[in-house]
């Protein structure tokens, strides 16, 4: 496990898209788990409705709008 959220903090920008730098590895400094799937947990708020997201390694980091 990885805590990753001061790195997605940053990239947070007007939309729910979040562009990272390349792969998930590079983006958050490294490798936690080696030949081991992943995946990467994002809890988030849009105008203060709480969401949750799986993505697995690599996906685009694309937040679903909360209702």
């Amino acid at each position: 496990m990885k805590d990753v959220t001061e790195v997605l903090r940053k990239q947070v920008g007007g939309t729910p898209l979040i562009a990272i730098s390349g792969n998930y590895n590079a983006a958050f400094g490294g490798d936690p788990a080696r030949r081991t799937p992943q995946s990467l947990t994002i809890e988030y708020k849009i105008d203060g409705k709480p969401g949750k997201v799986t993505l697995k390694e690599n996906d685009p980091i694309l937040l679903p709008m909360v209702k």
